[in-house]
């Protein structure tokens, strides 16, 4: 096992795990805190944004704090995920730069995840409209799935090349 070409994606992949946690220690201390300022920002905004409609203002709200839930449970499912497939990549033969490439594509793309639905909990109380808040942030989004997939697949391609069965004779 090598681990000389996948620090920088072990470290990150240990840094989405805390953010995870710290997230979840967060909402244990200040849920309502977190509630009541997304609720104040929305209504600040709430004759020129949500013309005047509460249930809209209180539908965007409650989706913001789902969508930092949503950070806390990506954070916390795709931080292990990532930490294990670069831990699985350390075992496979392929060049070292691949192996970097590969470790950080995985674990930016799921850094990137949950960042995206951090944003996305920020930016939609004063949006007017969470569904926009989210589609605001596509470029976020997509790429780092895709990354996070991408790599993925370097990971499977070369784990089946590395299977007696699967190599070339």
């Amino acid at each position: 096992m090598d681990l000389s070409h996948l620090k920088t994606g072990l470290i990150i992949s240990l840094f989405i795990i805390l953010y995870g946690f710290t997230l979840g220690i967060i909402f244990g201390a200040f849920e309502e805190d977190i509630k009541e300022n997304y609720r104040s920002r929305a209504e600040t905004v709430l004759d020129e944004t949500y013309k005047g409609d509460t249930a809209l203002l209180d539908k965007t709200v409650s989706k913001a704090w789902e969508f930092l839930k949503h950070a806390h449970t990506h954070a916390l499912g795709l931080g292990p995920i990532s930490l294990l497939l670069i831990i699985v990549l350390s075992f496979l033969q392929m060049p070292g730069k691949l192996k970097f490439y590969t470790g950080l594509a995985v674990s930016i793309g799921s850094l990137g995840y949950p960042v995206y639905w951090t944003v996305a909990s920020v930016i939609a109380p004063t949006s007017g409209n969470h569904e926009a808040a989210r589609e605001s942030l596509w470029w976020m989004a997509q790429p780092t799935a895709g990354l996070c997939f991408l790599g993925l697949i370097v990971i499977i391609f070369y784990a089946f090349k590395s299977i007696p069965c699967c190599k070339k004779q």
